[in-house]
């Protein structure tokens, strides 16, 4: 593994990618875990977007 890095991210902004995935695949807020990795490219880039500058 790595070493680790971490990411100051605006306020909102898990609540924000939650929406986002339940208007895109439309399912229910119970069904979807919470993002702990950032492993997947579409994740990185959503998240480094909206990362607190």
């Amino acid at each position: 593994m790595g070493e680790p890095k971490l990411i100051f991210l605006q306020a909102q902004t898990f609540q924000f990618h939650r929406e986002m995935k339940m208007y895109e695949m439309g399912i229910n807020e119970n069904q979807l875990k919470p993002v702990r990795v950032l492993d997947k490219p579409d994740l990185i880039k959503f998240f480094t977007l909206l990362e607190e500058r």
